[in-house]
């Protein structure tokens, strides 16, 4: 579509003047109501040219949409609605015009908020929140490019247009994920639900930009940022101060365990009223955090920006694996990802599986996809001797596609420097001492203190495939590609003591210039219960480290 011109009448009325903003699925003006003499601001519907046609009448009914239900909103803290009008096949929506900055650019013209600020704009969004979810309606993309804030301090919430009133047919099955990456949910970045939980969650990231300057889970793709939302934790925001405990419980991955509005609430004006607060370490005000060696990242398919602090390190695979909705619902983003110069595209998971279950990215396990992810020992490479006092599982010498014994039999008994662990799931493993645990959501990670580039993950499932090597077949024909420098060692059934059946799949990658190893084992241990051992170390440490793998993959012992 091509863009309209200033100095159009629209009409008969509304006469266009400047272009005040842009957004992804429109154009604002300023625009003088020539009836009522009037200053005004217009919403022209604007797709993107890739947008079918379908596509481009769901784009008109979302904006109707947006008039009709953000016009049923009288309230200070609401941009409000005076008219809607359709000229040249698409809706126009006239607006109050607010002559005022974005908290986006305020934060980049001034600096980040005091805490004390960034609560005050807080308690403006959550009472226009308040206020939109009181009606059934829910914004879905609170960020603050879509915040006002006036000199005099009044916050305004702009932008309903991809709201949705909750009891309203859903406009978004056209393979589109609405929202702003770096500020939605990681429940809808897996293809759930909105909830007014999510708009909190945006409430919870934009007060987050307002003190650090940066969303917390920013990165430089909009798949990576999704990555980053459904299974990092944010980074430090060293300059919240006491808001801190506020942001990081909204941000809370479960929605059930964030803040409500009421306690929401509460908590700002308590930060509002306290100008004068020093900043304080967010984790003086909060449970402590997991060390860093806890969250590897996997495969490192996207570099921190380099303009910001280093990240603490990222649980990306995880994130990939868990986008499996993401995978199926984004298009846009994933074209966007596709299309960037040197990363390789995530491939959408290919095997059936249960809704609930996210599929595998490249190198990821997936007990989801395929009943689990597999982690394959190799033969191509010699075992070393393994730790004293560990069970070994001999090392594989089969070719691709036959049945070779890897494992260990009397499984169970712990290596000297183990301790067992069991999983709340029932599944259980001999841990190495000093060797930390982290979960995200089903996935749990067991990483080396040394070396966060070591570590096994473990994924489950309930709904597993029936056949383990069909399955990773079928995994590793559409997932090879994505891999730098991919090299098949092999693809074969293994005899596994704790399973009913079992694949590996060993492979090695080049990761963030590094070539890694990585064995991936799909465990069906019965028709309920699968797993994924995927187990990943720098290709220049395989042999040193190949009895962890042995010692992990002999005192496995899944959930009866």
């Amino acid at each position: 579509m091509e863009l309209t011109e200033a100095g159009r009448l629209l009409s008969g009325r509304y006469r266009l003047s400047a272009d005040i903003g842009r957004g992804g699925m429109g154009v604002v003006w300023q625009a003088r109501d020539e009836l009522l003499n009037r200053d005004v601001a217009v919403k022209e519907v604007v797709w993107p040219p890739h947008f079918t046609e379908a596509e481009q009448q769901v784009a008109c009914q979302r904006a109707v949409r947006e008039a009709q239900m953000a016009g049923r909103l009288a309230h200070p803290n609401v941009v409000r609605i005076y008219d809607i009008l359709e000229e040249d096949g698409h809706p126009w929506i006239i607006m109050e015009l607010l002559p005022y900055q974005s908290l986006r650019d305020l934060v980049r013209e001034e600096g980040p908020l005091t805490p004390a600020r960034a609560a005050r704009v807080g308690l403006g969004v959550l009472a226009a929140l308040g206020a939109a979810h009181a009606r059934g309606v829910l914004h879905r993309d609170v960020k603050p490019a879509n915040i006002l804030v006036a000199p005099d301090g009044r916050v305004v919430l702009t932008d309903f247009g991809i709201a949705r009133a909750v009891d309203s047919p859903t406009f978004t099955t056209l393979g589109t994920l609405v929202g702003s990456p770096s500020y939605i949910a990681p429940e809808r970045a897996r293809g759930g639900q909105s909830t007014p939980a999510g708009d909190l969650w945006g409430l919870g990231a934009c007060l987050y930009a307002a003190v650090e300057g940066h969303p917390p889970f920013e990165r430089d793709a909009p798949l990576a940022t999704l990555t980053a939302v459904v299974a990092d934790d944010p980074e430090e925001a060293v300059h919240a101060g006491p808001l801190w405990p506020v942001i990081s419980a909204l941000l809370r991955k479960d929605p059930d365990e964030r803040l409500d509005a009421a306690q929401t609430e509460r908590l700002l004006r308590e930060v509002a009223g306290n100008d004068e607060a020093a900043p304080t370490a967010p984790g003086a005000a909060v449970a402590p955090r997991e060390p860093d060696t806890t969250a590897p990242r996997e495969p490192g398919y996207f570099a921190a920006p380099a303009s910001r602090r280093p990240r603490r390190p990222r649980r990306s695979a995880i994130a990939l694996a868990a986008l499996a909705g993401v995978s199926a619902v984004v298009t846009v983003v994933a074209l966007a990802l596709t299309n960037s110069p040197g990363r390789p595209a995530a491939s959408p998971a290919v095997s059936s599986r249960s809704a609930s279950h996210p599929a595998a990215s490249p190198g990821t396990p997936s007990a989801a996809s395929s009943g689990a992810t597999a982690a394959a020992n190799s033969s191509a490479s010699p075992a070393p001797t393994p730790a004293s006092g560990a069970a070994s599982a001999p090392a594989s010498s089969g070719s691709a596609g036959g049945s070779t014994s890897s494992g260990s039999a009397g499984y169970g008994a712990l290596p000297a420097g183990y301790h067992r662990f069991t999983n709340s799931t029932g599944f259980s493993i001999g841990v190495p001492d000093g060797w930390p645990i982290s979960h995200v959501g089903h996935y749990v990670y067991i990483t080396d203190p040394a070396n966060s580039g070591i570590f096994l993950l473990i994924d489950q499932s309930d709904t597993p495939q029936p056949d383990p090597l069909a399955d990773w077949r079928q995994q590793a024909a559409n997932r090879a590609s994505s891999y730098p420098g991919y090299h098949l060692i092999r693809l074969e059934s293994v005899s596994y003591p704790q399973a009913e059946k079992a694949a590996d799949w060993e492979f090695t990658y080049v990761r963030d210039g590094i070539l890694v190893h990585i064995l991936n084992r799909n465990v069906l241990a019965n028709a309920h219960h699968a797993y994924a051992l995927y187990w990943s170390v720098p290709e220049s440490s395989w042999n040193s480290y190949y009895h962890v793998f042995q010692a992990f993959a002999a005192t496995f012992r899944p959930a009866q």
